[in-house]
């Protein structure tokens, strides 16, 4: 019976073809220039808040005392390639600043022919958390590239609208691993 052996190979090669294209793709920056190792902005596509106009308006007493009643809410991501490293690590540190959130890490590539980009960065509202994803993509390169491990040095940065996460997770996704690199809590990191 060399037809089912036939069939379960091709079926197996047309399930690779399928997903090559999804695994691929980026988005690409609105007017498509996007440079190399860079990401354009991604904003948290599951965070419904929505804005309430200059922020006067009254809604009870926390408002009239001048607490904002909004929780923050991310309003997009950047992540710039860096450098690359023969040292394969994965690390990252968390800088809390006026309006943003940055992390300056790096991560594990098969080859230094990978940029860093993020997977999924999202903002939980109800636990006052932004957690990150980061992985690695290969660049559109002509050149040769060596096969040897190495670390991919990246700057990410997350804009906020109407203050800060109180902690921030930093995962990085690899091929046979994923692995927490960052859970920061606002007062126990850096600020500028």
């Amino acid at each position: 019976m060399k037809r089912r052996a036939l069939l379960r190979q091709l079926g197996g090669v047309g399930v690779a073809t399928a997903l090559a294209g999804c695994v691929a793709d980026r988005p690409a920056a609105e007017d498509g220039t996007a440079e190399p190792g860079t990401q354009p902005a991604v904003t948290d596509g599951g965070n419904d808040t929505e804005s309430h106009g200059n922020g006067n308006e009254s809604d009870g007493d926390a408002a009239d005392a001048g607490a904002s009643t909004d929780p923050p809410s991310l309003a997009g991501t950047q992540i710039e390639t860096t450098g690359t490293d023969s040292e394969a690590t994965h690390e990252a540190v968390v800088t809390f600043d006026e309006g943003s959130v940055t992390v300056d890490g790096t991560i594990t590539a098969p080859t230094p022919c990978h940029d860093a980009a993020v997977q999924r960065a999202a903002y939980d509202e109800s636990g006052d958390k932004l957690r990150f994803v980061v992985e690695t993509v290969q660049t559109d390169t002509d050149m040769l590239c060596t096969q040897v491990i190495s670390g991919v040095a990246y700057t990410l940065t997350a804009e906020f609208d109407g203050g800060l996460p109180g902690n921030v997770v930093v995962v990085h996704e690899g091929a046979s691993e994923t692995t927490t690199v960052a859970n920061v809590t606002a007062g126990d990191a850096d600020s500028e």
